[in-house]
Parts: structure tokens; C-alpha cells; sequence
């Protein structure tokens, strides 16, 4: 569960296993639906847009609205996701044993998959964006930087 903090109201994505994502204040604003399991949701950090992971492979990037603005795929369950700092980046992590950085646009930059991995639980970025953290179920975290030398 994640909070954007730019609202005045109290505003909260939750995962439900009714295979959607909810936002609400008050009442519910918009619904983020998918189809099958929704497993984990994100907020940008401008708070402008919205990340949500399926059992059904996929990621989707949304506006607040609940338009779907673009999709990011995987071989299996999308169990964790993650905005860089700058909001520029999608950091995704699945059951296909892979976490994968993309750009909002939807282009695969970089694919992180190493010896050892089992299914990926959770990502995060560094608060300067560049190093990111993966944690998966062979009980590791690995961090990697992002930097090009």
C-alpha cells in the first residue's frame, strides 16, 4: 500500500483480490481493473499516474482517471512494481524470475535475471534513482547500480 501525498484528502491504493485496484476518498474516484489478480499498485511520485501488477502477466500504467496509457509485459505473475524517484522509470518484478526496467513510453531498457534468482517479490529504487534493490524468493536482496560507466 502506497500514499500520495500531493492530495488534500486522504487518498490510498489497495490491493483487493477481486481482480482490481481501487482509489478512493470518500467514495471510490476511478477503478483500475485487470483480468485476474491484481497483486500490487503504485503511485508516481508526482501522484499523477498509477502502477498496477496482475496475475494475468502484465503491468499497467494508468492516468488517475483510469485510462490506460500503457502496458508492460511479463511471462508470468507481475508480483512487485516500483516508480524511479523522477517518475521517468517502471521498475516491475515477476514470478518469471526477472525484474525489468522500462520507460513509461513501454521500451525494455534492461532486463536483470541472475544466477540464484527465484520468483521476484519485491523492487525499489534508491532515492537518487540510481541503484535499484530487488528481493526475491531465494532469500536475497540484490542491489544494482544503474549507472554506465
Amino acid at each position: 500500500m502506497r500514499f500520495s501525498l500531493k492530495f488534500k484528502t486522504f487518498i490510498v491504493a489497495s490491493v483487493l483480490f477481486f481482480q482490481q485496484s481501487l482509489v478512493w476518498a470518500q467514495k471510490p474516484i476511478a477503478t483500475f481493473s485487470h483480468n485476474d489478480y491484481v497483486n500490487t499498485v503504485a503511485f508516481s511520485p508526482d501522484g499523477n499516474y498509477i502502477l498496477t501488477g496482475s496475475d494475468g502477466r502484465t503491468a499497467v500504467l494508468w492516468d488517475r482517471d483510469g485510462k490506460v496509457l500503457q502496458t508492460f509485459s511479463h511471462n508470468d505473475k507481475v508480483n512487485t512494481v516500483g516508480f524511479s524517484p523522477n517518475g521517468n522509470y517502471i521498475l516491475t518484478g515477476s514470478w518469471d524470475e526477472t525484474a525489468v526496467l522500462w520507460n513509461k513510453e513501454g521500451e525494455e531498457l534492461q532486463t536483470f535475471s541472475c544466477d540464484g534468482f527465484s520468483i521476484i517479490d519485491s523492487v525499489a529504487f534508491s532515492p537518487d534513482g540510481n541503484f535499484i534493490l530487488i528481493g526475491s524468493t531465494n532469500k536475497n536482496a540484490e542491489l544494482f547500480s544503474l549507472k554506465t560507466n
